[in-house]
This record gives structure tokens, C-alpha cells and sequence, in this order.
């Protein structure tokens, strides 16, 4: 027996009939793309969020600020210089500096330990290409993880292949210690597929490649904010459910999938349950975070900042990238004890959602869960997992609203369901239990490196 089914329907005939999702994802494409960090597209993001959320009376809203350092884009040029001359497409990775260098080519392949150990001779000084890919076996290492060891051997520069075919040059941003000077990271450059292809050929039949590398990027400090709105019941008990997602997207693309879907949707969610207030027991809180493909700045920021508020926390429905038309996953951390139950819920709704025990340490879930709090990364993954992600062709067009409609309709009624369970069985885990459970994703030295280490020697 489904004992919210007229809540159910109430939730499910506001979000299908609505046409605020979709406007707000359009807008948030279109009129302020790619939405970067520090660009008036991102600031005027942030003014059409709190307008539209007001306009929807969700009160109170607060914008949280912090500061950072800000990374603008100038012109890149790739160029060999032999055994050819020849410019070849590229795109700067965020945070790498201004640069006019020559270098010889260092191919390391998928930039994995075995493969650096093996190349540890050739490293320092020079371009070292890497893959954005990983041994089917494992272990899968994201781009920031292949970054840091060509820094700490001394790289000249980092050059990154696309995986996958279609002329796409990746972007991304860099490791990078907010902390420290702000000339720190190398210059860098993402490539595509085929680009990567031609470079290889060129060192593989001459023995040897140089090229130069020409960008004319800058850095500047300055103020962002997190937005975040509280929706409680007439009598809270305390407890808070949170639902977040990043608005800040990359400057070369709409930022459709990444992350404009997300942000749509906890906006179309807090539309919804700010109308149905009334029926919950604690406290929603939807989070908008800024920074995140800086680095998760606006979320460390939160969590430094609300380190008292985490022992609230039931559970965090993390939304990014959900706008791809494939199955709604739920990769959950600290939050064992619930899995069933969440199985159990989403049959109930009913919902093809994928519940999995996994952790994914590069989206705004993860301060949070160095800090214990049980929560799910929510996301519809794309071709190759990313899909269009961190390219151009990140373009409104390719968000499904069907897929963002579904998701809108799935988290708000679990978060309804979450915020009622009277024997919620999910606690925030001790940082000696995460210290000791993160050990096998790679990331202390990563985390060294940016200064968001939180254990103890």
C-alpha cells in the first residue's frame, strides 16, 4: 500500500504540467551559457536563480558568498614544430597560466602510476600527453588524479586526449590550491581524439616531437556565491534532507547536461514542495552550488562553513548531469543501512532508478562525505559515461526534458519519504570510518594537493 499516493500524484501532476522546468532550463542555457565562474554569465545566473525562486515565494534565500581565485580564458595555439610544422586544435584547461614555451613530446599513455614509473626519466621539463582514459580492470582515474604526479615530477606541461572520436577538445579544470600563489599549476591543454592520433604518429614515426604552446590566460581573485533555500514543515523536528546540484557549468558550451539539468531540477523541486510544505516533518534544504568545476569550491566553502548544521543532515540527493535520456543511477555513500529501503521506495513510486554502493569523489556530494553524511551521487549517465560533458557540444538541445521532468518527479518524492521515515536508520559515519574507507579511491595525495585533506597525521 502506498501510503503517499495522493501526495504522489499531487507532486507528479505539478511537475508534468508545468512548463517551469523546461523555461528555466532554456534560459540557463541560453541566456546566460556555459554559466564559468567568475563571468557575468555565472553572476547573472545566480540574479535569475534567487528572482525565479522568490517568484515562486520559496523563502527564506540566502546567497552564501566566499572567496576565490577566478581563472579567464585567452586564444591557445598547439603547434609542432617537427618533424612537421602544423597548428593543431586545442582548448586551455582551466587555471593554466599564461604561456609561450617549446617542448618535447613525452607520450605516457593513460598517465596511470605503472605507466609513469615506467617514464619517470623523461618526465621533467617536458609535454606529457595522457589519455582521459582508464584498463577496463581498473582502477579508473579521473583527470585531476593523472594531473598532480606530473607536477610533483616536474612536467613542463600537461596535454589531455579526449577518448572519445568526433573533434571535440575536453576541457576541465586543474588541481589547484586556492590557498597558494595563484601562477601554480602547468600549462595545460585538452585535445581530441583525433588530434592526439596525429601526435602520436608523428613521435612514433620520427622518435621525437616538439611543439610550442601559446595561451594568453589570467587569473584574478574575487566573490561567488552558493544559493540556498530552506523549505520546513509548520513544526520541524530538526532533521534536513538536502537536495544540491552546481550551476556553474564550463565557458565553451551551454553547459546543458553539466549542470544546467541539475539546477533546473532542484529549482522545479523547490517550486513544488515549497506548495506542499505543510506535509513535511523537517526541513529541505536545496543547495545551488557555485565552483564546482573549479574544483567543489562552493561545497567545501558550505561544509567548512556549516560544520555544525552536518549531524542534521538525514540524507543529500546530489543532482549532476541528469539530463541524459537513460535510467535515473543512485550511487550512494555512508548510506548502507538504507539501501534496501531505498530499493523498496523506488519500486514503490514506481521507478527504474539503479541504487548502487559507490563513490564518485568529483561532484559536490563529495565534501559532504569526507565529513561522514550519508547521500547519493543522482546522475543519467551519457555515452561514455560523461557524454557530451566538458565539450562543445554540450548544447541545450541534447538535455532530454522527458529525462529531467522523470528525475524532477522521482527525488521529490523520495526526498518526501526520507523526510517522514520515522526509523531512519542512516547516521553520519566518523571520520576515522572514512579515513579508512576512502583508501582504495586514490585521492589523499589529490586532496593533499588542494589543501582539503580533513584527517589528522
Amino acid at each position: 500500500m502506498n501510503q503517499y499516493r495522493e501526495l504522489d500524484e499531487l507532486i507528479c501532476g505539478e511537475i508534468w504540467t508545468s512548463m517551469d522546468l523546461e523555461e528555466n532550463h532554456r534560459r540557463l542555457c541560453l541566456e546566460y551559457p556555459g554559466r564559468f565562474s567568475g563571468s557575468p554569465e555565472g553572476f547573472g545566473a545566480a540574479e535569475y536563480i534567487v528572482d525565479t525562486l522568490t517568484s515562486y515565494g520559496v523563502n527564506p534565500l540566502q546567497k552564501e558568498t566566499y572567496e576565490t581565485i577566478f581563472w579567464k580564458r585567452g586564444t591557445a595555439e598547439c603547434r609542432i614544430l617537427s618533424p612537421v610544422n602544423r597548428e593543431l586544435p586545442c582548448l586551455a584547461l582551466p587555471y593554466s597560466p599564461a604561456c609561450n614555451r617549446e617542448f618535447s613530446l613525452v607520450d605516457l599513455g593513460m598517465g596511470h602510476p605503472v605507466d609513469l614509473e615506467r617514464m619517470c626519466h623523461l618526465i621533467k621539463g617536458n609535454a606529457i600527453l595522457v589519455d582521459d582514459n582508464n584498463p577496463p580492470a581498473g582502477p579508473h582515474l579521473h583527470r585531476l588524479q593523472k594531473y598532480v604526479p606530473l607536477v610533483k615530477s616536474e612536467a613542463g606541461a600537461f596535454l589531455f586526449v579526449n577518448k572519445s572520436p568526433g573533434m571535440l577538445a575536453p576541457t576541465g579544470s586543474l588541481a589547484f590550491n586556492q590557498s597558494r600563489e595563484m601562477d601554480q599549476a602547468l600549462p595545460a591543454v585538452g585535445l581530441p581524439f583525433e588530434t592526439g592520433a596525429e601526435l602520436r604518429y608523428w613521435l612514433n614515426r620520427n622518435g621525437s616531437l616538439n611543439l610550442k604552446l601559446v595561451m594568453n590566460n589570467s587569473l584574478f581573485r574575487g566573490q561567488e556565491s552558493n544559493i540556498i533555500a530552506d523549505i520546513s514543515g509548520p513544526d520541524p523536528n530538526g532533521s534536513m534532507v538536502l537536495i544540491t546540484a552546481h550551476y556553474d557549468g564550463h565557458d565553451i558550451s551551454h553547459a546543458s547536461v553539466d549542470n544546467a539539468s541539475g539546477t533546473a531540477v532542484v529549482m522545479e523541486i523547490a517550486r513544488v514542495l515549497f506548495k506542499h510544505r505543510h506535509q513535511l516533518k523537517g526541513t529541505v534544504r536545496c543547495i545551488l552550488f557555485a565552483g564546482e568545476e573549479m574544483g567543489l569550491l562552493g561545497s567545501h566553502h558550505h561544509v567548512k562553513k556549516q560544520v555544525k548544521t552536518l549531524d542534521s543532515i538525514r540524507f543529500q540527493f546530489n543532482l549532476d548531469c541528469v539530463g541524459h535520456d537513460s535510467r535515473l543511477a543512485l550511487m550512494i555513500h555512508n548510506a548502507s543501512q538504507v539501501k534496501t529501503w531505498l530499493e523498496t521506495q523506488a519500486k514503490q513510486l514506481p521507478a527504474p532508478i539503479d541504487i548502487q554502493e559507490y563513490l564518485v569523489p568529483f561532484s559536490d556530494h563529495f565534501p559532504f562525505y569526507l565529513q561522514g553524511v550519508p547521500g547519493a551521487f543522482c546522475v543519467t549517465p551519457g555515452r561514455d559515461g560523461r557524454g557530451w560533458g566538458h565539450t562543445y557540444a554540450d548544447s541545450f538541445e541534447k538535455t532530454s526534458m522527458e529525462a529531467l521532468h522523470k528525475v524532477a518527479a522521482y527525488i521529490a518524492r523520495l526526498v518526501i519519504r526520507v523526510d517522514h521515515e520515522k526509523d531512519w536508520r542512516c547516521q553520519r559515519q566518523t571520520l576515522q570510518a572514512i579515513r579508512k574507507e576512502i583508501e582504495p579511491y586514490n585521492v589523499e595525495e589529490l586532496l593533499q594537493f588542494e589543501g582539503h585533506w580533513p584527517f589528522s597525521p
